[in-house]
C-alpha cells in the first residue's frame, strides 16, 4: 500500500503543470485529419459538428481565431465553465484538435 501511494505521488510530482503542457502543445504541428476525428469524437456532441454551438456548448468559431494555441490548450487541459477538462488527451491530440479548429472551425 505504501509503495503504491509513493508511486502515485512520484508520478504526480513529475507530471508537467498545465501551463508547461500548454507550451509543449504549442510547439507541436497539428494534423488536420486527426484533429477532425478528435473534434467529432470529443467536442461536436456539445459544440456542434461545425463548432456552431448548441444548447449544451458555446459556439467555438471566435474562440479558435481569438486565442493563441497555448491558451486554447490550457482551456482544453483545465476545462472552463461547464466544459470538463480534456486533460486525458495527449499533447499531440490537443495540437491536432486545435489545428483543426483554427483551420476549419474559425472560418465558419
Amino acid at each position: 500500500m505504501k509503495r503504491s501511494v509513493l508511486m502515485v505521488l512520484t508520478v504526480l510530482a513529475c507530471a508537467p503543470a498545465p501551463g508547461q503542457r500548454a507550451v509543449a502543445v504549442g510547439k507541436l504541428d497539428g494534423d488536420l485529419s486527426r484533429g477532425e476525428g478528435v473534434f467529432l469524437a470529443r467536442c461536436a456532441g456539445c459544440h456542434g459538428p461545425l463548432g456552431q454551438g448548441t444548447d449544451a456548448g458555446v459556439a467555438l468559431t471566435e474562440h479558435f481565431s481569438e486565442h493563441r494555441v497555448e491558451e486554447l490548450a490550457l482551456i482544453l487541459i483545465d476545462g472552463t465553465g461547464a466544459m470538463p477538462p480534456q486533460s486525458e488527451l495527449s499533447n499531440q491530440e490537443l495540437a491536432d484538435v486545435i489545428a483543426y479548429g483554427r483551420a476549419k472551425i474559425a472560418e465558419h
